[in-house]
């Protein structure tokens, strides 16, 4: 099944019809820039996870997958923080880098490799993630 996710979100609020056109047949191969992009982001990622080493990482690639392994991790009163935590909700789909449980609802955060916090996609990410957090019934703190 096709989601929107994340990418294609802000993508379209980019160039809408690019987002269009790369959802529907795809955007091609990354290049050489796209890849070195992406490396440093899976090291960034490593290393925030490695300062986290109680929490639990979502594993699954396939997002129903994950959205359900994410429930059952959340329905789980002991466990305090997740890892790319997945949810799927009326055909949106995205992660969460970091979810905590705070009392009754949970606290997320997003991990950047970036050095500039003032970035309009970093907002426009965080929004995403929080909206299909929300639609799927979960309480942000």
């Amino acid at each position: 099944m096709s989601y929107i996710t994340k990418e294609t979100f802000l993508e379209a609020l980019e160039c809408p019809t690019r987002a269009w056109y790369n959802r529907g047949v795809g955007g091609g191969a990354p290049s050489t820039g796209d890849l070195l992009r992406m490396e440093e982001g899976m090291e960034v990622h490593r290393r925030a996870r490695a300062l986290l080493p109680g929490a639990v990482r979502v594993h699954e690639a396939e997002m129903t997958a994950a959205a359900e392994h994410t429930r059952r991790l959340m329905a789980d009163p002991a466990l305090v923080t997740i890892l790319e935590a997945g949810f799927l909700v009326d055909g949106f789909a995205t992660r969460a880098d970091i979810i905590t449980r705070e009392g009754t609802g949970w606290r997320m955060t997003e991990i950047k490799s970036g050095v500039n916090d003032e970035n309009d996609e970093y907002d426009a990410d965080i929004a995403y993630t929080t909206m299909v957090m929300t639609r799927a019934g979960t309480r942000p703190v």
